[in-house]
């Protein structure tokens, strides 16, 4: 079970919605829709793989998940939704290591790659 409200986020956004590890590294505040216009989808626009926009609607576990990661995000300069404790934008190898080291993988004993939580979103649609 991932406790960190950040990484939980983090995961949850690739698990749920399908979104690549860059993709969450390069999410900004400015891209998040949560509290969308009445008739609208809680959503977020993403420049994606050769720089393609595209919309991801939210689950609403990953919706919570990311609500509860910025209610505590420390403030920062950076428009970035992830930051390092230096408050400034994660990189595509600290999520990956995030997952690999510090959270369920290694504790658990077996090793899970943030594209396969993306092919577990694929998979269920």
């Amino acid at each position: 079970m991932v406790t960190d409200t950040r990484d939980r986020a983090m995961f949850l956004l690739m698990l749920r919605c399908g979104l690549r590890v860059g993709e969450v590294r390069n999410l900004s505040l400015g891209d998040l829709y949560l509290q969308p216009t009445p008739g609208l989808l809680p959503r977020l626009w993403l420049h994606g793989k050769g720089d393609v926009q595209r919309v991801v609607y939210l689950s609403h576990q990953a919706r919570r998940a990311l609500q509860d990661w910025l209610a505590v995000r420390p403030t920062s300069a950076d428009p970035a939704v992830f930051l390092n404790r230096f408050g400034q934008r994660l990189t595509v190898t600290g999520i990956q290591q995030r997952l690999a080291y510090r959270c369920a993988c290694q504790r658990a004993d077996l090793w899970i790659t943030c594209h396969q939580l993306r092919q577990c979103a694929a998979s269920r649609a």
